[in-house]
């Protein structure tokens, strides 16, 4: 098993390589607690400083799996991508993705 902080620092090279603007890396869902297994994926929520088209946004999440799976082919993750001005809104909304992942 890949230690969390092997996986969080592959994330952010991918992210540096491509020279995302980005302010924040939340880690959620079972990984961010203790109830995960070996088979278990890494759920990340990423907080871009400026918002993105919907286009521009699918094209860079998957630049973004591109590139970290270079370096980790059999690490399965999700991200999601959220401007800050959207994130700082949805974090105060009960079971939305931004809040659980700003409480874990």
């Amino acid at each position: 098993m890949i230690p969390e902080p092997v996986v969080i620092a592959g994330l952010k090279k991918a992210l540096d390589d491509l020279k995302v603007d980005y302010s924040s890396i939340f880690l959620f869902c079972s990984r961010a607690g203790t109830d995960f297994t070996v088979e278990s994926d890494w759920d990340f929520l990423i907080i871009l400083k400026k918002k993105l088209p919907l286009k521009d946004q699918h094209s860079l999440r998957y630049q973004i799996f591109h590139r970290f799976h270079i370096s980790f082919p059999l690490v399965s993750i999700d991200l999601i991508l959220k401007d800050k001005r959207t994130f700082a809104i949805e974090k105060k909304i009960v079971n939305t993705i931004s809040n659980e992942a700003s409480l874990e």
